[in-house]
């Protein structure tokens, strides 16, 4: 819990939009009872949504299923308007790739289903084209296992999880892994993909409404973060634009502020 210094520079922070109507009768402190609209999937804000193509692993969907199987972790590469995935054994192969973590909860992924009432598993263009540029920069061209002309593997569930119900356990089973051996990992918070990242001295704002936000609020997130800061790997949080904040940064900035009793942020 917050201490009190804490809970009153949260509660003088601008209200995040919601997410639905307000029944002001029912709702209390504690809990908050909006009548919660139908999100749709969240674009780049540079997006041309009218052109903006779903795209999925296409034929290699039933392969990833056999990948798991196999004990082996399907990876992906976007290049040229293609998906291409290559699965490794994780446990035994060095190889270097990014991780993505969010909340389904959030919805920033298309979330439609086929008529057997499963996910249909893709993905807007726009969105593997960022995470395709983020981690090329983020963890740089692999040279591991690739040519350094090619772009950099990563992970994403949407499109790494198996369709058949059967396989998902053993997909599950690989998060521990997959979050330990990745080199970055992108956190997707719906809210903060809608923010415009401040400055560097607003660093322990950024850090509230992460805090705050509704990644941070999920068990299974909060493991994946965990999982990765074990192995000192780097977490960014995205915002809008593709702007980052390392967890390294907000670390830094909150040490500073503790240390400094003139820092306006010392008692957060």
């Amino acid at each position: 819990m917050p201490g009190v210094c804490g809970a009153y520079y949260a509660h003088r922070l601008k209200n995040m939009p919601t997410n639905g109507d307000h029944d002001v009768q029912n709702c209390s402190l504690g809990k908050c009872q909006a009548q919660k609209q139908q999100q749709e999937a969240l674009h780049q804000t540079s997006c041309d949504r009218q052109n903006c193509k779903l795209l999925g692993t296409g034929r290699e969907s039933l392969q990833i299923t056999q990948y798991i199987k196999a004990g082996k972790t399907p990876l992906l590469r976007f290049a040229n308007g293609e998906i291409n995935v290559q699965a490794y054994d994780l446990r035994k192969e060095d190889v270097s790739f990014g991780a993505v973590s969010h909340g389904w909860g959030d919805r920033i992924f298309d979330s439609t289903k086929d008529s057997g009432g499963n996910n249909t598993c893709q993905i807007n263009q726009c969105q593997i084209q960022s995470l395709q540029k983020s981690f090329n920069e983020l963890i740089g061209k692999s040279t591991a296992k690739n040519r350094r002309d090619e772009n950099t593997f990563f992970w994403v569930d949407l499109l790494c999880f198996p369709k058949r119900d059967s396989m998902t356990a053993k997909a599950m089973d690989q998060l521990k892994t997959v979050f330990k051996k990745a080199k970055a990992v992108i956190v997707w918070d719906r809210n903060l993909l809608s923010t415009h990242k401040k400055q560097p001295e607003d660093t322990i704002e950024m850090n509230v409404r992460m805090r705050l936000g509704g990644w941070s609020r999920r068990l299974r997130t909060l493991q994946e973060a965990v999982l990765a800061k074990k192995k000192k790997k780097k977490i960014y949080f995205e915002f809008q634009n593709r702007k980052f904040l390392s967890l390294d940064e907000i670390n830094g900035a909150r040490e500073k502020a503790e240390q400094d009793s003139s820092d306006p942020f010392h008692h957060i």
